[in-house]
């Protein structure tokens, strides 16, 4: 019996179902130790959306179920297993061009940041050292003119003012 009807090196629905109802392909299941019952469920479990299984799937599939220690429910979880590992692989994809990728941005635009930060720090701290190499208080005088003196008040004048403040 041939597996692959027209040649292309997949199997599709029909040309599946085609197989299941040669009686070759029953006694060969059989001297496989493959359940009969369970071998319509294998297209469906070994078929990864595309609509077709390569023959080399498909009868890898058929191993896979000889006995009953790898029967249709191993296959099943061998499937749930491609799906998520596929559906991983699309998150880690998405999460890199939705998080990580602004996520790098930030980390260049805070770098920058840190850089102008850190030069500004330094034009203050010479600025400083320049106030403090001709005097501060000169300094503030050239800019100001005359300090103004502001008299202490006494301790009576503030006490004053705070029962003032407090009516």
């Amino acid at each position: 019996f041939d597996l692959d009807e027209d040649g292309t090196g997949t199997l599709d629905a029909q040309e599946f179902e085609a197989v299941l109802v040669d009686v070759n392909f029953a006694r060969m299941m059989k001297m496989l130790d493959v359940d009969l019952d369970e071998l319509p469920d294998i297209f469906d479990i070994l078929n990864d959306g595309s609509g077709e299984i390569s023959v080399e799937a498909f009868i890898t599939g058929l191993k896979r179920m000889q006995g009953p220690a790898m029967s249709r429910d191993m296959l099943k979880s061998s499937k749930r297993l491609r799906i998520a590992a596929s559906n991983f692989k699309k998150l880690r994809e998405e999460l890199s061009s939705k998080a990580i990728e602004p996520l790098d941005r930030t980390m260049n635009d805070l770098e920058v940041v840190h850089e102008d930060f850190t030069k500004m720090q330094l034009l203050i701290k010479q600025h400083i050292e320049h106030l403090n190499n001709i005097g501060i208080r000169r300094t503030f005088k050239a800019t100001r003119g005359e300090l103004v003196r502001v008299k202490e008040p006494s301790l009576k004048e503030v006490q004053k003012s705070d029962r003032k403040d407090l009516k």
